[in-house]
């Protein structure tokens, strides 16, 4: 990994981890309302084409309707199921993560360490530690339990229960200063409950690196399989109003053929730059093979995920890494510089 200035940190607060309850509110906290408005929009749009759809095919002809209405139920159906299936997939996979996590007593006992530097963040424990650079932060919420930040794969949460109204104050004030006012957003006013600091604690770090890596992302097909599953219904119900509307030929199914085909076709397009734009923008990843687990480098900001928190499968072609928050990692063995250690630990 990347050495930084050997500086000294401007604040250092300890800290325990955050409990199940914790997760789920700063969950829900962190939740994009413009996500949310989205999703109303679409739903609303869906409604009404269903609707126009369906009030076209009336008009055409007795039979349409009988073809339509069950294509489009379907389409709908089908449309909640993905995206209760996707929302039931990513909760689960927090849910791994916390009891994987608290399942290590050890590490649960020593609690946690952050470091705030000048141009970092650094949060350790006695498994590892993860570095955040400001400049990578997207997103710094100050809610009642505290303060999160964090840049997608890297948090560092401040717990409101960990901290006196003194050092509450000091952290948020360095953080207004380093992080961008941009992404700095307070949605309720933190709440210290100590009235004296947590002790300190230094984590002595003797852990051994196996090997390292280094991995260009690739398109991950499951993500595009998976948000496919989500455009195509609504493009086939976007697809059959014009469809129905407009008298491309005179027959009214050959229209929908075309129309739907079109438009399904335009999602897949849409979808598959959105994946491609997604990985385009994560970066070349590095990574650390150590005995306690595997530190990971990606876009300045540095994770580290102790051995239960993931599994390494090994193939032919590489090593598949998937960590308890459902991400995937594929690594051919031509990136590993030492493929012989790292298959002697593998089981």
């Amino acid at each position: 990994m990347d050495n930084f200035t050997s500086d000294l940190p401007q604040l250092v607060v300890a800290g325990r981890f955050l409990t199940g309850q914790e997760e789920e509110r700063w969950q829900r906290t962190l939740h994009d309302p413009v996500s949310k408005l989205l999703c109303v929009v679409l739903g609303v749009l869906l409604i009404f084409f269903s609707i126009q759809a369906a009030g076209a095919a009336t008009q055409i002809d007795w039979r349409i309707p009988s073809l339509v209405v069950p294509l489009m139920a379907g389409c709908l159906w089908f449309l909640i199921a993905r995206v209760l299936r996707a929302r039931r997939r990513k909760r689960q996979a927090l849910e791994n993560a916390w009891l994987e996590r608290w399942q290590d007593h050890r590490m649960i006992r020593a609690g946690s360490m952050i470091s705030l530097y000048r141009d970092r963040a650094v949060y350790s424990t006695m498994r590892g530690s993860s570095i955040l650079p400001y400049t990578q932060v997207t997103h710094c919420v100050e809610s009642v339990d505290g303060i999160l930040l964090g840049d997608g794969h890297v948090t560092v949460c401040f717990r409101g229960a960990d901290m006196t109204a003194q050092q509450l104050f000091a952290v948020r004030r360095f953080l207004q200063e380093h992080v961008s006012p941009s992404v700095y957003r307070v949605k309720e006013s933190a709440v210290p409950l100590l009235s004296e600091p947590l002790p300190n604690v230094r984590f002595a770090n003797y852990d051994t690196v196996i090997t390292r890596a280094t991995v260009i992302p690739t398109t991950d097909n499951r993500d595009f399989h998976e948000l496919l599953g989500i455009v195509l219904p609504q493009m086939i119900i976007y697809g059959l109003t014009p469809a129905l509307m407009t008298a491309l030929t005179p027959w009214p199914l050959l229209n929908c053929v075309i129309f739907c085909g079109v438009f399904m076709l335009l999602g897949a397009l849409i979808t598959h730059l959105a994946v491609r734009l997604k990985t385009g923008k994560q970066g070349v990843v590095r990574l650390a093979f150590t005995k306690e687990g595997v530190a990971k480098q990606q876009n300045g900001a540095v994770s580290f995920a102790v051995r239960g928190r993931y599994q390494m499968n090994k193939s032919e072609a590489g090593v598949t890494v998937l960590y308890a928050t459902g991400e995937r990692l594929d690594i051919p063995w031509s990136a590993i510089e030492d493929p012989d250690a790292l298959n002697r630990e593998l089981p």
